[in-house]
């Protein structure tokens, strides 16, 4: 794991389709994929996920646009198109 240090800052576009631990720059909450989905309401946004399991197994989603600074804590691996 990370110890909260950035490895990089970079933009959430540049970081479409990786798995790891990322957060806004600034920010606290760590979230484990950067994701983009061009058939979205919410328009050419880029989507920060993370999983939650304080009431069950569900999905948290952050809606960024695409210049916003991302601090990149620690990559796994980049997700198959």
């Amino acid at each position: 794991m990370s110890n909260g240090e950035p490895i990089c800052t970079c933009q959430a576009w540049d970081l479409i389709g990786y798995e790891g631990s990322f957060r806004i720059a600034g920010g606290r909450t760590v979230y484990e994929a950067v994701l983009y989905n061009d058939a979205s309401a919410k328009g050419d946004k880029v989507r920060l996920a993370r999983l939650d399991t304080r009431h069950g197994l569900r999905q948290i989603n952050r809606w960024v646009e695409p210049d916003t600074p991302i601090e990149v804590l620690q990559i796994f691996k980049h997700l198959p198109d």
